[in-house]
């Protein structure tokens, strides 16, 4: 398609300013490193803003192969991201022990998957506690290695063979969509879980 250069060149203006407040947020944290175990986590996160709004800004100028490539290292950093995130938060209430503390103290019934989980895929009921936080680990863990194969073979091997292709309804991007989906449907209530019992 054809390059709109008037929305390439005015998104460039909001791209600078992104660039401009993010890294100056970042280096702020750099500079004022009181807290490493939760800043770190928090540096990495901040990082996903300039990655975004670079990646956006390219996408409208190139398309075709280039962008692939583009969105290839905005999905790694996503997964990475995502990990990052969930660990900012268990440091941010005071580490592993302390957190798996906080769950133990809970109702059991916490642990339950619902209706759907359990009658459907027989997911037993997680003890509160530590058990509980590893599950929760592992299940994003998941997420980060299933969404990196999943993007660097879509990236290396199923679009440069023709098995997969954007906007085009084949096997491949139906279970690209369904692995994807099923993914987030767990990390929901995963997470819905363990804010509802920390919170509780």
């Amino acid at each position: 398609g054809r390059t709109d250069f008037a929305a390439f060149y005015s998104a460039a203006s909001f791209v600078v300013i992104t660039l401009v407040l993010s890294f100056r947020e970042i280096f702020r944290h750099l500079y004022n490193w009181y807290a490493p175990d939760v800043q770190k986590f928090v540096v990495r996160i901040l990082f996903m803003v300039p990655l975004y709004s670079v990646q956006s800004w390219l996408s409208l100028r190139f398309h075709g192969p280039a962008r692939v490539y583009i969105d290839t290292l905005r999905d790694l950093y996503e997964a990475f991201v995502i990990q990052s995130f969930v660990y900012y938060l268990i440091e941010l209430l005071g580490g592993e022990d302390r957190m798996a503390e906080l769950l133990g103290r809970k109702e059991a019934s916490l642990g339950g998957h619902g209706w759907f989980m359990s009658k459907v895929f027989g997911m037993q009921r997680w003890r509160m506690g530590k058990d509980f936080l590893l599950k929760v680990k592992h299940g994003v863990l998941q997420y980060v290695v299933v969404k990196t194969i999943l993007t660097l073979l879509t990236t290396f091997l199923f679009l440069p063979s023709g098995l997969y292709g954007e906007g085009e309804l084949t096997f491949l991007s139906f279970l690209d969509f369904f692995s994807e989906a099923s993914i987030i449907f767990v990390q929901i209530d995963r997470k819905k879980k363990t804010s509802c019992s920390v919170l509780a």
